[in-house]
């Protein structure tokens, strides 16, 4: 087992699997899981440092499973799941999130975003009515919001803005609260957080859980 590898383990019984063989000059980054856990979806790069090539791909989780490239060629890099397991939410540059297609190969961007802002990643809710991200208010700012948007982009919410650093955000299972890393308060110290959501908008105040 090593860094290479793409391995899944098996929570109840202890089982691992090895789905990926990596190699110095091949190997994945980013799974991401389909919500039924039966498909990864991740990046694939391979070839010498100076002509790689990188592509989307999606495997199953049963023993000899076969690849299948989404996208070929692009750099996509995979950031969750439609509930409905056809489509991928990616981010095709630092700066655009958008869904693909893994039947026809299409790709809808959501939204397009400033460099200034640094979005680095993003959640969609259990339902796919939602997507959580964190972002810069403005250029220049040092504090990190958690915004909620719908799925097609197009009403934005801050849900939580109060000065800090917050990031990271995913939602609970059954899709009432956004939980997040963000400052404590104390420099170089950080917590999880959460907040209660109802309809793409925050209710209440967010709170520190561990």
């Amino acid at each position: 087992l090593n860094n290479l590898d793409l391995v899944v383990r098996d929570l109840s019984s202890g089982q691992m699997a090895t789905l990926l063989r990596g190699t110095p000059a091949a190997s994945w980054f980013q799974p991401r899981f389909s919500n039924d856990g039966h498909r990864v979806a991740y990046r694939w790069a391979e070839g010498p440092m100076d002509r790689r090539q990188v592509s989307l791909r999606v495997i199953g989780t049963e023993p000899g499973a076969t690849a299948q490239i989404v996208l070929p060629q692009v750099s996509a890099s995979p950031r969750g799941w439609s509930p409905d397991g056809k489509a991928i939410r990616v981010f095709l540059t630092p700066q655009e999130l958008a869904w693909v297609s893994i039947e026809d190969k299409s790709v809808r961007t959501v939204k397009a975003f400033e460099k200034w802002q640094e979005v680095h990643d993003a959640s969609v809710s259990p339902d796919g009515r939602f997507i959580a991200y964190s972002a810069r208010p403005v250029s220049g700012s040092n504090d990190k919001y958690i915004y909620v948007m719908d799925a097609t982009g197009q009403r934005e919410t801050a849900v939580v803005k109060t000065a800090g650093s917050r990031g990271w955000p995913i939602w609970r299972p059954d899709g009432t609260q956004v939980f997040f890393r963000g400052d404590r308060g104390i420099p170089g110290a950080s917590a999880l957080w959460s907040i209660r959501i109802r309809d793409g908008e925050a209710v209440g105040e967010p709170w520190i859980v561990k």
